[in-house]
């Protein structure tokens, strides 16, 4: 999501827009992925506290 964010200008359309995902999904590395898989505990206890609303993350 915040990647996406990053380009200059929106896509123009829905074909513009997967092309992007795929290639930041392609960029992503395997220890960001790790950290994400080991930050779950802590997200899911936040959507917890928040009763499923707003978290930081």
């Amino acid at each position: 999501k915040r990647k996406l964010a990053e380009y200059e200008h929106p896509p123009k359309g829905i074909e513009e827009l997967w092309e992007r995902v795929q290639v930041e999904w392609e960029r992503i590395s395997a220890s960001e992925c790790q950290k994400l898989i080991e930050s779950m505990p802590r997200r899911v206890e936040a959507v917890i506290k928040a009763k499923g609303g707003y978290t930081k993350y």
